[in-house]
């Protein structure tokens, strides 16, 4: 058994990696199809088609059903990502496939790259804006999902774009087996 159940909880790492084209990729989903608590949201976001901010913009609008309101800009973006009160989600699992092969130019990488880390941060550190709206501590886990001929690439451009920090899946014992 893997420890894809650290998904579910607050705790570093926050950016994890696995092989699509291996048996880790369909385990893990697997794994989140049978076992996803009630209270946790998980979507897959496949950026190999995205040809610019707006498509990414809209392609996260989708995934998270953004409100109306949504400005299609980063600032818009950040503010709804970091929001997600029309959810309620003890726990969010963002999957995205093929980020090496995003055709965004290094601006717009390095905007995507901030803003997930700026995500992350902000759901684990939890929110008070006022009482209205408190956000506590939640955990807020992306993985990435790359062909195994393309980790080499993914795990270069995530460290040269500030995520360092990634987890792999390791293989736990299960403590209720014998």
């Amino acid at each position: 058994m893997k420890n894809y159940v650290r998904l579910f909880f607050l705790g570093d790492p926050y950016f994890h990696v696995v092989e699509m084209d291996s048996n880790d990729f369909n385990d893990l989903m697997e794994y989140l199809e049978h076992n996803l608590p009630s209270k946790a949201f998980l979507t897959t976001i496949d950026l190999s088609n995205i040809s610019d901010d707006k498509t990414l913009f809209r392609i996260f609008q989708d995934s998270f059903d953004f409100p109306w309101y949504f400005g299609y800009n980063w600032n818009a973006f950040h503010e709804c990502m970091t929001d997600l009160s029309w959810i309620k989600s003890g726990a969010y699992i963002l999957i995205l496939k093929n980020l090496e092969k995003i055709p965004l130019d290094d601006e717009g990488k390095q905007l995507l790259f901030r803003s997930l880390i700026f995500i992350t941060k902000e759901w684990r550190n939890g929110m008070y804006y006022n009482e209205e709206f408190p956000n506590p501590h939640t955990p807020f886990h992306i993985v990435f999902a790359s062909e195994t001929a393309n980790i080499s690439t993914l795990t270069k451009l995530l460290d040269s774009n500030g995520i360092k920090d990634i987890g792999r899946f390791k293989e736990i014992k299960d403590p209720l087996e014998k």
